[in-house]
C-alpha cells in the first residue's frame, strides 16, 4: 500500500537571528557551504538551466574564495548565485534578516513606492512619506551614480526566479532590501530622474522605519489584513449579475473555515445572480493544491487536474529531513496527514537514492456536485505576480476551458520546481529552501513560458501614476459584449 505525506507548497520563513556584525571563520564557512552542496542533492532538475559542468565551475570558485574570515552578509553575497542558478523561485537563501533589519531600524527605509517595468526601466510611484523631491512617474535612471541596468545586473545573481518579470517585480517589492545589498547602511541616496520636461539630480533622505511599515501596509491594506489573518480571499459584488473573487494566496490557516467560506460565498453568489464571476489572482504568490481544487470544484462539474505531471526527486537530504523533523518516520511506515500537497512518504523513504517518482493517474480530480455551484461564466485576472499554486490554476481554468485568462502572462512558469522545504545554514543561520519535485502544469507546452491570457492586457506607467486597473476594466467590457451578444442570440 503506498501511503502519502502532505506537505505545504510555501514553506514557512525562519528569521535569521544572528548579528550582521559577526564573522563567520573559514572553518564555519567551509561547515555551512558544503550543508548547501547537500542540499542540492535534493532539486529534482539541477542542470535543466545551468549545465552540470557550470554548475561545478561556480561550486569549485566558491570553494577558493573560503580562505578568509566573512560576515553573514558577504557570506551571503558569495553562495546565493549558486541558488539562484537553478533559475527556481521556490528554491532560494533568504538575505540575512537581521542586517536587514538593523540598517532599517538604525538608517530607516527608502521613502518610495517605485515600479520596474519588464524592459527594465525604474519609475518613482508615490512617496511613503513626506519626501516629494521625485515627481510622479519619473524614470530613476541613476542611483549614486550607478545606472540602473547597472544596478540590475549587480542585483540578479542574488534573485530566484525563472522569468524575468516575476524578478523584477520581487525586486521592486522588496527595493529598499537590495537597495542595502547594493549600497550597504545608508541614510539618503543621490538620484538621477528624467521626466518629459527635464532631468535632476535629487538627494533622497531614508524615513523613518515605524512611519515606513505603516505606509507599507496601507498600500494593500485589505491584501496584507487577510493573509495575517489566515484568510487571504474575499467576495464582494460588483454590480448586477457581476461578482469578484479575490483570492491573494491559496493558503488558510484553517482547511475548515475555507470550506465554509467557500460555501457560504458560493451561496452569496447564487442569491446574487451572478452571472459572471471575475477571479482575481494577481499578486497570488501560490499555496496548496488542495485549496486550488476546493474552489475549482465549486465553478465546473468537469474532470480536471491541477497539474499533469509531477517528478518527485528521492534524495538522501530530504529522507534525512523527513526522519529528523518527524521521529515516528524512524521506525514506521505509515501514512501521516498535513492538510497541503501530496508526496509519496514511502518512496521518499524506501526507493532508490536519485530515483524518480512519478504521478499522473493520481491526480485527475473527478467531478463533486457542489451545492450552490457556479454555473456562469468565468474570467481570472492574472499578471506577473501570480505565481506556483496561482498560475498553475490559471493553466487549469484555460486547459479544460473553464474560463477565459485576462492579464498579464503568469510570473510562474507552467514547469516549474516546488515543495520546497527549509534548511538552515549552522553557522550563519541563513534560510535556504530547496525545491524535490518537478511539476507540469495542465496543458504545459515549453518549460520557459508562463501561462499566456487569452486577453492579453499589461498596464502602462500612465495607468499605474492614475491608479487605473485595465485588466479590470477590461474585464468588465467583456462582460457588457458578451451580455449583447447573448441578447442578441435570444433575438
Amino acid at each position: 500500500m503506498i501511503s502519502k505525506l502532505y506537505i505545504p507548497l510555501i514553506i514557512c520563513v525562519f528569521t535569521n537571528m544572528l548579528s550582521s556584525q559577526n564573522t563567520l571563520s573559514v572553518k564555519d564557512q567551509k561547515k555551512d557551504f558544503k550543508q548547501l552542496i547537500d542540499l542540492l542533492e535534493a532539486h529534482p532538475t539541477p542542470y535543466l538551466w545551468t549545465s552540470e559542468d557550470s554548475i561545478n565551475r561556480r561550486i569549485s570558485f566558491i570553494k577558493q574564495q573560503l580562505d578568509v574570515e566573512r560576515t553573514n552578509i558577504e557570506f551571503y553575497k558569495l553562495v546565493a548565485p549558486l541558488v539562484s542558478s537553478l533559475k527556481d523561485g521556490h528554491s532560494s537563501i533568504l538575505m540575512p534578516q537581521q542586517y536587514l533589519k538593523d540598517k532599517k531600524k538604525e538608517h530607516g527605509v527608502f521613502p518610495y513606492e517605485v515600479y520596474l517595468s519588464n524592459d527594465d526601466i525604474l519609475y518613482a510611484l508615490k512617496p511613503l512619506g513626506t519626501d516629494s523631491s521625485l515627481p510622479l512617474g519619473s524614470k530613476i535612471t541613476k542611483i549614486n551614480d550607478l545606472a540602473i541596468p547597472d544596478i540590475l545586473e549587480s542585483i540578479d545573481p542574488l534573485v530566484s526566479y525563472e522569468r524575468k518579470a516575476f524578478r523584477n517585480a520581487v525586486i521592486q517589492e522588496r527595493f529598499d532590501s537590495y537597495l542595502t545589498l547594493q549600497f550597504g547602511y545608508f541614510d539618503s541616496l543621490e538620484l538621477t530622474y528624467a521626466t518629459s520636461k527635464d532631468t535632476a539630480i535629487v538627494t533622497v533622505e531614508n524615513m523613518p522605519h515605524k512611519e515606513w511599515k505603516r505606509a507599507y501596509r496601507d498600500l494593500e491594506s485589505e491584501k496584507n489584513d487577510r493573509m495575517m489573518k489566515g484568510t487571504p480571499y474575499s467576495y464582494t459584488k460588483l454590480e448586477e449579475g457581476l461578482g469578484l473573487l479575490n483570492i491573494h494566496g491559496f493558503l488558510t490557516k484553517s482547511i475548515n473555515k475555507y470550506d465554509l467560506f467557500l460555501r457560504k460565498t458560493f451561496k452569496k453568489i447564487k442569491e446574487d445572480q451572478i452571472q459572471y464571476l471575475i477571479i482575481d489572482l494577481r499578486g497570488n504568490y501560490g499555496g496548496s493544491p488542495i485549496i486550488s481544487s476546493r474552489l475549482l470544484h465549486y465553478i465546473t462539474e468537469k474532470q480536471f487536474k491541477n497539474f499533469a505531471m509531477t517528478k518527485f526527486k528521492i534524495s538522501k537530504w530530504f529522507r534525512n529531513y523527513i526522519k529528523e523533523n518527524f521521529e515516528f518516520f524512524k521506525y514506521n511506515y505509515i501514512a501521516v496527514q498535513i492538510p497541503d500537497g501530496m508526496m509519496d512518504i514511502n518512496a521518499a523513504l524506501r526507493n532508490e537514492i536519485g530515483s524518480y517518482k512519478t504521478e499522473e493517474a493520481i491526480l485527475i480530480e473527478e467531478p463533486k456536485k457542489k451545492e450552490n455551484e457556479f454555473t456562469g461564466k468565468v474570467l481570472v485576472l492574472t499578471d506577473r505576480r501570480s505565481f506556483s499554486m496561482a498560475s498553475s490554476f490559471a493553466s487549469t481554468v484555460q486547459c479544460f476551458q473553464l474560463g477565459h485568462i485576462i492579464g498579464e502572462e503568469t510570473g510562474g512558469t507552467k514547469v516549474f520546481s516546488a515543495n520546497a522545504f527549509p534548511e538552515i545554514l549552522s553557522n550563519s543561520r541563513l534560510t535556504t529552501s530547496m525545491s524535490t519535485t518537478q511539476i507540469f502544469a495542465s496543458c504545459y507546452y515549453d518549460k520557459e513560458g508562463g501561462v499566456r491570457p487569452d486577453f492579453p492586457v499589461e498596464p502602462t506607467i500612465l495607468d499605474i501614476k492614475n491608479n487605473s486597473d485595465p485588466s479590470m476594466n477590461f474585464a468588465r467590457l467583456l462582460v457588457r459584449k458578451l451580455r449583447i451578444a447573448e441578447v442578441e442570440a435570444k433575438d
